[in-house]
């Protein structure tokens, strides 16, 4: 899927099918006809200037239905990421978030 994102005044073309996908969400359809479930999956975005952009890809899965993609800051992508159990090397390092996972918090505002 292709896509225009803006940060700030700068426009970003994205493709789902060139770009780096960090996570994807679950495969599964949904039992009932009358539930929507939706896939998120997380993208990276690497521009010709090497500046990283992150985003989300939100699709519904089993019926029909519009594509959605949302860009997010790097600060939402690393928690995002680490509320899964995965860390990732792209980020600067962020030593009292990553103390305050291990020590069992789910989000620093907890702390």
């Amino acid at each position: 899927m292709k896509a225009t994102l803006y940060d700030g005044s700068r426009r970003v073309v994205i493709d789902t099918k060139q770009d780096l996908c960090l996570t994807s969400g679950p495969h599964t359809t949904p039992k009932s006809a009358d539930v929507q479930v939706y896939r998120k999956d997380l993208y990276l975005h690497r521009n010709s200037n090497k500046s990283l952009q992150y985003y989300f890809h939100i699709r519904p899965s089993g019926k029909p239905g519009k594509d959605k993609v949302i860009p997010i800051t790097p600060v939402m992508a690393e928690r995002y990421l680490l509320r899964r159990g995965i860390t990732c090397n792209l980020f600067p390092e962020s030593g009292p978030v990553s103390r305050l996972y291990a020590w069992g918090y789910g989000i620093a505002e907890e702390f």
